[in-house]
């Protein structure tokens, strides 16, 4: 009977330690969506009222806030982190102020998370917004 009870005790004590290593871990792992879309992207950005492109690259990186939401350093060439929220395969580029410039729109995710395309609005003040579509492409890894 007192072996019984040790041994109840020894895996009580090692469930202790688990649960406690599992509370207080350092670091919540990322979804894998997430994962697979952290890294630089190119951008082709179309200017839909003028026709007007730019290309330049933009870095995404998770958000500490909330899972669901990716940071989008230069997204609309301002070298600022954009907050994108995703969705399953929708994308939502939620109101957001960047250097006096009003940013919103949506777009979508393909499933190979290889290519994503957001439509959206700048909005500088002026009376004229500018819409665009923006294509982001992975950038491939050197070999």
């Amino acid at each position: 009977m007192k072996h019984l009870i040790n041994i109840i005790s020894n895996i009580y004590r090692n469930l202790i330690w688990l649960l406690a290593l599992l509370l207080f871990s350092c670091e919540a792992p990322q979804s894998d969506f997430r994962t697979a879309l952290t890294g630089t992207w190119n951008c082709r950005e179309v200017q839909l009222n003028s026709s007007k492109i730019d290309n330049y690259k933009v870095d995404l990186s998770g958000s500490s806030v909330d899972e669901d939401i990716m940071l989008a350093r230069n997204f609309y060439n301002l070298g600022q982190d954009v907050e994108l929220t995703f969705s399953d395969n929708d994308i939502t580029l939620s109101n957001q102020t960047i250097e006096g410039i009003e940013l919103y729109g949506t777009g979508s995710l393909d499933k190979n998370y290889n290519r994503m395309v957001i439509f959206f609005t700048a909005d500088k003040g002026d009376g004229y917004p500018d819409t665009f579509e923006a294509e982001l492409t992975r950038v491939e890894a050197s070999k």
